[in-house]
Parts: C-alpha cells; sequence; structure tokens
C-alpha cells in the first residue's frame, strides 16, 4: 500500500506531542519600561510562575540589571532591589530563583535560551518553600535586547526602570478557541468524508448488480474509490508498542541531522495529502469529463488531471513552511499541512467495530499517561521523555507533528497553544467509525419516518455521530480546564486523558442505553473496504432492532441491497448465509418486497 509508510511514519511519530500552552503561567505580567533616553514608556508582556511573589501589589521603579553569571546557577553579584535578566539553563528554575532572591533581588526576568517565545516556568512543589522573589518568564528577544540596552559598551548608555504588574486573562483566548475549531472540524470533515466513500461504494455496488440484472449478468465488484486500511486489535496493540519504541528512539537520536530527515519525511507527507485533498475539491467544481481526465506521463504512468494541477500547490506550501517555518505567520502553514494529513489519515484507516476502539483509545491513554506522568519519576531526572521529544531534543527545533495557535494580543509574551496530530487523529478513529454507521442506517431508511420522509427527530435520537462530536469537544474542554487550572501539575497534558473516557466512555453509554452495545461491539463494514472476516453488517443488525427489518429478511440474504425510487430512496443492507452474491431489489415499498421472489428467479434464469 503506498500510502501506508506515511501514515504509520505520522501516527507513531504523531504522538509524541501533547495539549500543551506554551509561555502560561499563574499569571499574564504587564512590563511596563522606563527608557532613560525615550519619552514614552514601552509595555510588554510576560508569564508569572507558580512560585514566588503573586504580584498582589505591582512591583514599581525596579531598575533591570543583567545578572552576572547570567545564568544564575551560582553565586550572583548582589543587586538589592533590582529586577535581574536571567538566561535559561544549566540549573532548575528554582535554583535561579533562590540565587536571584540570594542577592537581594526583587525580581526575576527568566528569558529563553531558544527563539521560540517564553517558556513555561515548571517546579516542583516540594522545592519551593521559602522563594518569595517574583518570577516572570519573557520571550528571548525582548530579554536580548534589554541585555544589549544595558550593555556598558552601549552607546549612549541606557537606564532601565521597569514595572511589574499583574494583570487579568482570560482562561481561554482566541487562539485557544482556534485550535478547539480547527481540531474539531478536523475530526468533523475526516469523519464526513470517510462516510462519503462508504455512501459512494454503497451506491456503485447496487449500480452495478442493478445492471447485472438487466444485462442478466454479474459485473466484477468495482474497485474501491481510494485505499484503506482496517484496524484489528491486534494491530491497535502493535501500534502502542511501535510508538514507545519510536519515541526512545526520537528521544536518544534527535539532533539537527536526525530533525531534518523527519522534516523531509513530513513534507512527503504533506504533499501526498494536501493533493488528495485539493484534487478532491477540484473534482467537484470540474465537469465530469475533466474531472475523470487523466494524463500519461514518463516515468509515473497516467496521472489524473485534478491530481496533476494540484500538485504544484501543494508542493509550494511544504517547501515555502519548510524553508521559514520558525517565521511568526509559519504556523497557518503548518497547521494547514496538518489539517490535511489527518483528513487522508482520518478517511484511509478505519476502525471497523467498537471492540478495536475499545482496545485502541484505552492502549493510547495509558501510553500517553506513563510517558507524562509515570515516566519521569521512574526513570532519569524528572524530565519527559515525550514533551523533550515533542520540543526537538537537541536539534532546538519543534517536531512538525502538532498543530500550534499563538496567543493573540499580549504581543510581547509570544508563545503557543499545542495540540499533537495523535490526539486529533486516535479519536477521530472512532468518530468517523460512527459516521459511517450512521451512513449505513440512512440507507437502512432508520432516519425515515412512517412516510418515507427524513426524520430529524428519528436522526437525534437513533443516530451515534452528532453525539460523537459532542463528546469529542467537550473532551478538548476538558483538556483546557486542565491547562487553565494546572490539574496534574504544570506540565503539558496529556489530552487522551479526557478524550478517551469522554468519545469511547461516551459511545459505549449510548449504545448501551440503547441496547446496541453487543451489535456494535461484533460491528464489521464489509462494502467499501476489506474488514474482519466472520463480522457481520453492523447497520443491518442495529436496523432490526429498530424493527425496520424481520428476521427473516435479515437472515435470507448475503449483502441484500434494494434501490428505491424519487427523492427519498435509499439503499438497505442486511446479511446472511443464502445466495453466492448480492441480489438486487428494483422498486420501493411493500410491492418491491412481494416481488422479490421472481426478480430472483430471474436472476438465476439469467446467470
Amino acid at each position: 500500500m503506498r500510502l501506508a509508510g506515511p501514515l504509520v511514519l505520522a501516527l507513531l511519530i504523531a504522538h509524541s506531542a501533547q495539549a500543551k500552552d506554551e509561555c502560561y503561567g499563574r499569571a499574564l505580567v504587564k512590563l511596563e519600561v522606563e527608557l532613560s533616553s525615550a519619552d514614552a514608556n514601552v509595555v510588554s508582556y510576560g508569564a508569572l510562575a507558580g512560585f514566588g511573589s503573586n504580584l498582589s501589589q505591582p512591583l514599581e521603579g525596579l531598575q533591570i540589571a543583567v545578572a552576572k553569571p547570567l545564568l544564575a546557577c551560582d553565586e550572583l553579584e548582589p543587586a538589592p532591589g533590582k529586577a535581574l535578566l536571567v538566561l535559561r539553563g544549566n540549573c532548575t528554575f528554582t535554583d535561579k530563583a533562590r540565587a536571584v532572591q540570594a542577592a537581594g533581588a526583587a525580581a526575576m526576568l527568566l528569558y529563553d535560551s531558544e527563539p521560540n517565545g517564553c517558556v513555561t516556568i515548571g517546579y516542583e512543589a516540594n522545592k519551593t518553600a521559602g522563594i518569595t522573589v517574583a518570577v516572570v518568564s519573557i520571550n528571548q528577544a525582548l530579554g536580548q535586547r534589554w541585555g544589549d540596552m544595558l550593555d556598558p559598551s552601549h552607546v549612549p548608555p541606557v537606564d532601565l526602570k521597569i514595572t511589574l504588574e499583574s494583570v487579568g486573562v482570560p482562561l481561554v483566548d482566541t487562539g485557544a478557541v482556534l485550535l478547539w475549531l480547527l481540531a474539531v472540524g478536523t475530526v468533523v470533515a475526516g469523519s464526513v468524508w470517510s462516510g462519503a466513500d462508504l455512501l459512494a461504494a454503497r451506491k456503485a455496488a447496487a449500480e452495478e448488480e442493478q445492471a447485472a440484472l438487466i444485462g442478466g449478468r454479474r459485473k466484477a465488484p468495482a474497485a474501491p474509490p481510494h485505499e484503506v486500511m482496517d484496524l484489528t486489535p491486534r494491530a491497535a496493540l502493535g501500534f502502542v508498542l511501535l510508538a514507545s519504541a519510536m519515541l526512545l528512539l526520537l528521544y536518544f537520536l534527535l539532533n539537527k541531522v536526525f530533525f531534518f530527515v523527519l522534516l523531509g519525511l513530513f513534507c512527503v507527507a504533506s504533499i501526498q495529502s494536501q493533493t488528495a485533498l485539493y484534487a478532491a475539491g477540484l473534482e467537484q467544481l470540474l465537469p465530469p469529463a475533466r474531472a475523470a481526465a487523466s494524463l500519461t506521463l514518463p516515468f509515473f504512468g497516467v496521472c489524473p488531471l485534478p491530481v496533476l494541477l494540484t500538485l504544484p500547490l501543494a508542493v509550494a506550501v511544504a517547501v515555502v513552511w519548510a524553508v521559514w517555518r520558525n517565521a511568526p505567520w509559519a504556523w497557518v502553514l503548518q497547521d494547514l499541512q496538518g489539517v490535511a494529513l489527518m483528513l487522508l489519515v482520518l478517511r484511509t484507516l478505519r476502525v471497523t467495530r467498537l471492540k478495536v476502539a475499545a482496545v485502541l483509545l484505552p492502549a493510547c491513554l495509558l501510553y500517553d499517561v506513563f510517558w507524562v506522568f509515570i515516566q519521569p519519576m521512574l526513570f532519569g531526572n524528572g524530565d519527559s521523555v515525550m514533551v523533550t521529544v515533542a520540543q526537538g531534543g537537541t536539534s532546538g527545533e519543534f517536531i512538525p507533528m502538532l498543530l500550534r495557535v499563538p496567543h493573540f494580543g499580549f504581543g510581547g509574551m509570544g508563545g503557543y497553544s499545542l495540540l499533537g496530530f495523535g490526539d486529533v487523529i486516535l479519536p477521530g478513529l472512532l468518530v468517523a467509525f460512527t459516521r459511517r454507521l450512521d451512513v449505513d442506517l440512512s440507507l437502512h431508511g432508520v432516519f425515515r419516518a412512517a412516510g418515507g420522509a427524513p426524520s430529524l427527530f428519528l436522526y437525534i435520537s437513533r443516530a451515534y455521530f452528532p453525539y460523537a462530536v459532542l463528546l469529542y469537544g467537550g473532551g478538548l474542554c476538558l483538556t483546557y480546564a486542565a491547562l487553565a487550572f494546572s490539574w496534574f501539575g504544570d506540565q503539558g497534558q496529556p489530552a487522551l486523558l479526557y478524550l478517551v473516557p469522554c468519545t469511547l466512555g461516551g459511545t459505549v453509554a449510548l449504545a448501551a442505553v440503547r441496547g446496541q452495545l453487543g451489535a456494535l461491539w461484533r460491528a464489521g463494514s464489509k462494502v467499501g473496504g476489506a474488514g474482519d472476516a466472520g463480522d457481520g453488517d453492523e447497520a443491518g443488525g442495529l436496523a432490526e432492532s429498530y424493527g425496520l427489518l424481520s428476521t427473516a429478511d435479515h437472515d435470507s440474504d448475503a449483502g441484500d441491497l434494494g434501490v428505491g425510487s424519487g427523492p427519498a430512496a435509499g439503499l438497505g443492507a442486511g446479511t446472511g448465509t443464502g445466495g453466492a452474491g448480492p441480489d438486487v431489489e428494483a422498486g420501493s415499498g411493500p410491492a418491491a418486497g412481494r416481488d422479490r421472489e421472481a426478480q430472483r428467479r430471474r436472476a438465476g434464469g439469467a446467470a
């Protein structure tokens, strides 16, 4: 399978990033700097650490000085009542704060050693006793600018005075809302795309069988419109083991050279997924003849016209982002590529029954919790392997397999809200399963009233997909709450800790209340994908539970497909052991059922 390499690579590496608000703290700090050489004060922002002074009262008129030594890991020169600039690195944040406090300073202004905005100041609660100095994180550019201005060689000499004031900030800013919309929108779009593929496959199969009856012979089944890969419980467990192995490999090998290898692989997967997405959209805009046209190229063979037209755009997006990936606007292109990649994964990888989701999602949840919470306590010096890999290890770069959105407003603060691809893809596979389930239920007429018209009430009371989307969105909201209120500490949150109970637990509970848990647990799709051998048709079983299929009808035919007439016509699929292949019913309503045997005899005679 051509897609297997990039897709599996994306899944293995994607989960190395967790939900995180970069450059967030207990509060936002307004930094008003008075320049001796300027008439107006300059306002910037920083993040207040979770220990030390809470700035209940502003600190006014502090003179800014550069800590000597700058890393503040050893004893400092006295700096009574000053705000000391300190560089990140070589020792813990609490050690730096104690050194600053011992020097008599009133505040520590910590700036990052890497150009990634400011950094969230993590700490261990049992090592903060006695620290009363105000500890504020600022971005690298601001710290370096102030340091350069205070250099004795600076002409003219500059005297900087700063006022630190805690300001109110909403728990969720515009950037977090946009990240939520990106994640939920990707899950919805990928699920709808997967459902549309299944619907197209069902209709194509019905049309082929209808033509076979009219023409007197059966046609070979049409090839699926795209490559799909159905997950099994064994494959789900294998993914978790491979993901752990990949995580450790990245932890030990991730340097500048290895990062560029990952960057190249990400760009290749991005170009492939973007092309598939753009081509699918272009096919809907072009006339049918143009959409189905293709060209033969040397070395590549037959290439569809929509793919050739959209490939240059996909390449341009990937190249521009790769070259300027650290620019302030690069997050837009990174998220565009990420969304395209996740959409293709949600379209291609399929959970065919609830049993698979019940193995995959809890296993990934345990993986998340172990590498975020347990591993730092068991091994090493308390650093999380997952956080280290997500931050790029020693490469100085961020792993691109994540969505990131900047904190809008408070321009001097910088920083991004981050969400790993795995936190979208893994729960999204379950949501896509519910969408395909609803498509099959719709083809069985489950959402139609007695007169044959679609019923919103029946859809709300019998569908699964809209509730799965709400459960996913609610799980993300819980993740934001965990970040805002620092549940389980100040490190990044394993989003699956909240997403899995919401999505999987909510879906299981809904199926149990409706008495359909067994049908979903054993379900398996057989049209539009390989499916699992021996699995039944989940929609047929659920439709029967709603009283829409009689037991005799449900058990009589293998893969019954019915084609109705009129605007409300649909397809019905059943399962059983009789017959060598799908049979077709022409017409709709009770008359079609009464004519079934005559049609079957005619089809048998013609064959």
